[in-house]
C-alpha cells in the first residue's frame, strides 16, 4: 500500500510561523475588565454631555443672527449626535471581544435579554445614524441653496426642516 504524501508546508514551518505571533489563546476576561471598560465609557460620556452642552449654549447664544435658520440645522445634527453618543456610551456599552469577531453588551440593554437587547441596540443605532446622516444632508442641502439665492420655502418653517422637508426642489 501507497503512503500518504502531503503536499503543503512541513511541520517546523508550520511551527516557526505559528511562534512569531506569540498567541497563546484568547484572554480570559475578567470582571475588572468589564469594570474598567465601563468606567471608561463613563468618562467618555461625561465629556461629550459638557461638549455638548458647551456646544448648544454656543450655537444658541454666541452664533449671529444672520444664521437664523442654519443655527436651528446645526442643533438638529448635534441633538442626533448626542442621542448617538447616550446610545454607545450608556445604553450599549459594547465589549469587544478580540481577537474573536464578537463583542457583548455590557450597558443598560443587558439587562433587557440576550435576544432583545441586541436588536434593540441595533435598531436604535440605525435610526440614530440615519438620523445624524439625514440632518447633515439636510443641513448641506441648505447651504447649497442658500449659496445659490434660491427661494426655499420648505427651510422657512423650523418644524418643517426638523422632521421631513419638501422633495422636489
Amino acid at each position: 500500500m501507497d503512503s500518504f504524501i502531503y503536499g503543503g508546508p512541513d511541520l517546523a514551518t508550520v511551527r516557526m510561523n505559528m511562534s512569531l505571533f506569540d498567541y497563546h489563546g484568547p484572554k480570559a476576561i475578567t470582571l475588572d475588565d468589564i469594570t474598567i471598560h465601563k468606567i471608561k465609557l463613563y468618562i467618555y460620556f461625561a465629556v461629550n454631555t459638557t461638549s455638548f452642552m458647551t456646544v448648544v449654549w454656543v450655537i444658541l447664544k454666541k452664533s449671529p443672527h444672520t444664521m437664523r435658520t442654519y443655527k436651528f440645522l446645526l442643533l438638529h445634527i448635534v441633538i442626533w449626535i448626542y442621542l448617538r453618543d447616550i446610545l454607545m456610551n450608556v445604553l450599549w456599552m459594547p465589549y469587544l471581544l478580540s481577537p474573536a469577531p464578537g463583542g457583548c453588551i455590557v450597558g443598560v440593554f443587558k439587562y433587557f435579554g440576550e435576544s432583545v437587547g441586541k436588536q434593540m441596540c441595533m435598531i436604535l443605532l440605525i435610526f440614530t445614524s440615519a438620523g445624524t446622516g439625514y440632518s447633515c444632508n439636510v443641513a448641506q442641502l441648505y447651504r447649497f441653496y442658500a449659496f445659490n439665492a434660491a427661494e426655499i420655502d420648505s427651510f422657512r418653517n423650523y418644524s418643517v426642516v426638523l422632521v421631513c422637508p419638501k422633495s422636489g426642489y
